[in-house]
């Protein structure tokens, strides 16, 4: 009889614990927990959206790639962009947030300092130019965007990653994209005279968009639902008529299939070649009082008319003390001050917003030799990382940068791209160590 009192109370005392550690922890999630749950799963997506321009998409008539920049001059960058600047500050702040909760956040590093390190010396390099910038708050401005972008795309891999959602927020921006693309064409405004050009800019922004999409499509795992998401994006960029968007997506494609070496080769050509032919060509030359530069002998048209905006950029760097350290990160377009050498009346240069070149933009900003150094850091983080996706898609960064300011830019997609797959890539070893940890642990039988 006192056995069965006992255990009555005892689980009645069991029960009204329970019941309180309910009221203090409930099960129930609030909204606020719903709302990080959100960011969490599908922030990515938002990611996505600013990075491929799906935010504020281009519906009107498409004109031609000089016409563009005169467009864009008026948001020289995501810096004077309020949209972009509203989204990736709130990404910050919400993925802070997360990041408060969540202490597993920098595992993927922990065994990776010296890519930790290679990635704080490029932005102390972005930083370092401060000093000597013709407009420094924007530089720091600029630098802190840098920043904001590196660590929201971090958070937002990790997060999609940890929910099993990545995929998920890949194939949603395909059908994002599609959808898009063929309101842009029913409404007549999908085509310019040289291409698709969808609902951006030109053809070739929106050929360098579709091949961004399939350099982060490689990290997946392919589904049979693919075959009604994958064919109209390729068919896009055949239409777009984007020559060197289209023969990357092949090589990428190719390479994707074989074994890994042939991906460090192409990475480790591609990269090697553009650098010293962009940069260390032309400023050793320039120490020497030889003025070499690609497009050098070219005809101004040569690339859609990039011949003559390097014909004038080039020399008036390559012939100044500038070389050594230039105007400044972010210092040179977008600053509301036309430079000089650019401001020709009734002249398309006067509007440009950028150079036309990863290489050259980087060196108008931070000078030729720190330039070279960055670069240097960027292949050595991609080939200490050791994965093909990332292999391909710097490769696609370093290439795609010829014909377009890309490289620690935030207004191009394939920048973030990088940022996407090396995040991914980092947060890929990460998973595969521990698993590998997990089987050859020893287990413990009783």
């Amino acid at each position: 009889m006192l056995a069965e009192i006992g255990s009555d109370i005892a689980k009645s005392a069991s029960n009204a614990i329970l019941k309180m550690e309910a009221l203090i922890n409930p099960s129930t999630p609030t909204l606020y927990d719903r709302a990080i749950t959100l960011v969490e799963r599908y922030g990515l997506l938002l990611v996505f959206a600013s990075s491929f321009a799906l935010l504020a998409p281009n519906l009107s008539p498409k004109a031609a790639l000089m016409d563009a920049d005169v467009h864009a001059s008026a948001a020289a960058g995501a810096s004077s962009n309020i949209v972009k600047q509203l989204v990736w500050s709130g990404l910050f702040a919400a993925y802070f947030v997360c990041m408060t909760r969540e202490t597993a956040l920098f595992n993927p590093l922990k065994r990776r300092w010296s890519l930790v390190i290679i990635l704080i010396a490029s932005t102390l390099i972005l930083f370092a130019s401060t000093l000597w910038s013709d407009f420094k708050f924007l530089t720091i401005k600029r630098t802190i965007f840098q920043l904001f972008l590196m660590f929201d795309v971090f958070c937002a891999i990790y997060f999609a990653c940890k929910h099993k959602t990545f995929e998920t927020n890949v194939r949603i921006l395909a059908l994002l994209i599609t959808a898009l693309t063929t309101i842009a064409i029913a409404i007549g405004a999908g085509f310019s005279d040289l291409g698709l050009a969808s609902y951006m800019g030109t053809k070739n922004s929106f050929g360098a968009a579709v091949l961004s999409f399939f350099a982060i499509y490689i990290c997946i795992k392919p589904k049979r639902v693919d075959i009604y998401i994958i064919p109209p994006l390729v068919l896009f960029l055949l239409l777009s008529i984007s020559k060197t968007s289209i023969a990357l997506f092949l090589v990428m494609m190719l390479f994707s299939k074989l074994h890994i070496i042939f991906s460090k080769l192409f990475f480790s050509l591609t990269a090697y070649i553009t650098t010293a032919l962009f940069l260390v060509i032309p400023v050793a030359a320039a120490y020497m009082d030889i003025l070499w530069f690609p497009s050098q002998d070219k005809d101004p048209s040569f690339m859609t008319g990039r011949g003559l905006i390097w014909q004038i950029l080039y020399p008036d760097i390559l012939m100044k003390p500038e070389v050594s350290y230039g105007h400044g990160y972010g210092a040179y377009f977008g600053t509301g001050t036309i430079p000089d050498v650019m401001n020709v009346k009734d002249s398309f240069l006067s509007h440009l917003n950028q150079s036309h070149n990863s290489y050259l933009d980087l060196g108008l900003q931070i000078g030729f030799p720190l330039t070279i150094v960055l670069m240097a850091l960027l292949i050595s983080l991609v080939r200490r990382t050791n994965l093909k996706q990332l292999y391909l898609a710097g490769a696609v960064l370093f290439i795609y940068g010829i014909s377009e300011a890309a490289i620690y830019r935030d207004q191009q997609g394939v920048w973030i791209t990088f940022l996407v797959v090396l995040s991914w890539s980092l947060i890929k070893l990460s998973n595969d160590e521990e698993h590998q940890q997990t089987v050859e642990s020893p287990r413990n039988y009783p």
